[in-house]
């Protein structure tokens, strides 16, 4: 990983090459350049015009620059900006002129996602083997050439049988008797006698006495083809001869086959017989004497349909209003005082004297008053309970006021005590709204199990490793480890065990709310920094630390980063802390803060890299 743009996601596809000529053996100073430009959201900068600085430095990643220009590439659509280093409006030096022999040197690339000149981008990188390619052009000033100083091998006059002891092919011959080449072999076959001998060389056309075809058609009449027989059968001939022209169907006293109708069944019982037998087939129409409607009509004026009857009783449609002789409420109230209305009764019973009387009701709203004992299990339903006092007894039910109470007390004692890892390392912590931080980067070097947690220095090893690794910025322990703590891997985070007990690495929802309690993306980079800036000593910021007020003692401190080759980057400068949330198979979460803004947010990266670590707890 290069240098970000407010932690902006970029991926340097770099692709130095060197352009060689082969005509008159020239190397022009030129190197191809391209990366790949994404935004803050992970999202390519495609069609999009950039600014870039380029420079070539000397020695040390903050060594002398030699050669410095400028380009305004767009990158294309899938992202990727290619230019030619040696071709821009240069402000430093010669590039044709740098004496590639005597390096190391480091390739620094500035970018200004905007095109202008204010370059927040930065990526450095050394240069190694392909660059080296325009050194080949010093081999044009040799002079003197590589003469061969060893007497006896200038004495030698390079023939091979001076040699002693090398190995006799006649030896060979006479040990094992064959040297290797077929044709030294014996009894080899020869074709020419197999010719000879069999009468044939394995070739067709070297066959003799091998039938014509033209001589066979000459001879028997026949070509071989069915069309050029004579008295081939004549089908329609066959037809008119033995009445069958080859098609099956054509057959007489063809087989019925069954082709699996019921009906096409042969013995199968016959329901006639069957009505002999039992005298119904099980079907209406095949009874005897069964009525005649139009006969039925005729005599009994009736077709079978109750609508056709006449004098049909009219049927009550459970409608009471269509009732007759239906009782009159009016006439009942002046028969017998009521309507029927029960608000009208006298003397109805009081509910609230049963519920005085007869305790609680298991349906509707009730009042209760006085003290209740109960027995057995009360299960509410999930419903809540309300307006329940304050506790006073042990065995009291508590109020969520005064859970929440008890909660804020218990966390704001966490802060105030702070919290101790595995190994004794003692971090302040603070509390921010409902969540607890370390108020410092975790510098822990076992896991909370008591296993250590693999200290890698290498940057190859660091490169390639899928599981749990930490360092110390620069490897140095005694002047980083106390002031901005350890640096670790994802694959470290993802055990689970990184954390004290009872803490654990937060969350992007959890990182998310904290951005948001302390104001939004936009200024709660600057409300979590720490004020501590040069030129005061370790730790602090480098300036200038834009917008640092600490409102919370969140006390947050650039301790740089380790990139996935290894190499440390931007002590001073970012802030990087990871997050326990994975953004796929090869990338997770990570938030930070950076010296010259006051933004921060969650971004996405590769799970080699090395960042610091700040607990929360659970």
């Amino acid at each position: 990983m290069k240098k970000k743009h407010y932690l902006i996601k970029l991926i340097f596809a770099l692709v130095l090459s060197v352009y060689y000529y082969s005509a008159n053996a020239q190397t022009p100073g030129k190197m191809s350049y391209q990366a790949v430009i994404r935004d803050n959201n992970g999202q390519l900068l495609t069609n999009h015009l950039i600014g870039m600085q380029i420079r070539i430095i000397k020695d040390t990643t903050t060594g002398i620059a030699l050669f410095i220009e400028t380009h305004t590439p767009t990158t294309n659509m899938n992202g990727l900006v290619s230019l030619e280093i040696g071709s821009g409006n240069v402000s430093l030096g010669n590039f044709s002129t740098i004496d590639w022999a005597n390096g190391p040197y480091f390739l620094k690339t500035e970018i200004d996602p905007n095109g202008g000149n204010q370059y927040t981008i930065v990526g450095i990188s050394q240069l190694l083997s392909v660059p080296y390619a325009f050194h080949a052009k010093t081999a044009e000033s040799v002079s003197g050439g590589f003469g061969e100083i060893d007497p006896v091998f200038i004495a030698w006059n390079k023939d091979y049988s001076d040699l002693t002891n090398k190995p006799s092919i006649a030896d060979s011959i006479s040990t094992y008797g064959f040297d290797g080449n077929y044709n030294s072999l014996s009894n080899l076959p020869n074709f020419h006698d197999s010719i000879i001998s069999y009468g044939v060389s394995g070739n067709y056309n070297d066959l003799i006495n091998k039938p014509d075809f033209q001589d066979s058609i000459a001879t028997y009449g026949f070509s071989g083809n069915y069309n050029d027989l004579t008295n081939k059968p004549n089908i329609a001939d066959s037809i008119s001869t033995y009445g069958f022209d080859g098609n099956y169907n054509s057959l007489s006293n063809l087989p019925v086959l069954f082709n699996g109708n019921y009906n096409n069944l042969t013995n199968h019982p016959d329901f006639q017989d069957s009505i002999e037998t039992y005298g119904f087939s099980g079907n209406y129409n095949d009874l005897n004497n069964k009525p005649n409607i139009a006969d039925s009509i005729s005599t009994y004026g009736f077709d079978g349909n109750y609508n056709s009857l006449s004098n049909l009783p009219v049927l009550f449609n459970g409608n009471y209003n269509n009732l007759t002789n239906q009782p009159d409420f009016q006439d009942s109230i002046a028969a017998y005082g009521f309507s029927g209305n029960y608000n009208e009764l006298t003397n109805k019973p009081n509910i609230a004297d049963s519920i005085a009387n007869k305790a609680v009701l298991l349906v509707g709203n009730q009042t209760i008053q006085g003290n209740k004992t109960f027995t057995g299990s009360i299960n509410a339903s999930m419903q809540k309970i309300t307006n329940v006092g304050a506790p006073v007894q042990n065995n009291d039910a508590a109020t969520k006021a005064y859970v929440d109470l008890l909660l804020n007390k218990i966390m704001e004692l966490q802060a105030e005590i702070g919290v101790t890892d595995k190994e004794g390392n003692h971090y302040k912590a603070v509390k921010i709204n409902n969540q607890v931080w370390m108020a410092e980067n975790l510098r822990v070097t076992k896991y909370k199990d008591g296993t250590p947690i693999n200290l890698v220095t290498d940057n190859g090893t660091w490169e390639i490793l899928a599981t749990g690794a930490r360092s110390w910025y620069n490897n140095d322990s005694s002047n980083f480890a106390n002031t901005y703590g350890g640096i670790y891997n994802w694959y470290a985070v993802n055990t689970n065990k990184l954390c004290p007990t009872n803490w654990h690495v937060p969350s992007s929802v959890e990182i998310n709310a904290l951005i948001a309690y302390m104001g939004g993306q936009g200024v709660a980079g600057g409300k979590l920094k720490s004020t501590r800036t040069e030129p005061v000593g370790h730790p602090r910021w480098n300036t200038p630390n834009v917008g640092a007020t600490d409102d919370v003692g969140f006390s947050a401190l650039p301790g740089g980063y380790r990139d996935f080759d290894g190499l440390y980057y931007d002590l001073g400068v970012y802030s990087y802390w990871w997050s326990s949330t994975i953004d796929d198979t090869d990338n997770s979460y990570y938030w930070g803060i950076i010296n010259n803004n006051v933004i921060t947010s969650l971004y996405p990266y590769l799970n080699t890299l090395g960042f610091s670590v700040r607990c929360i707890r659970d």
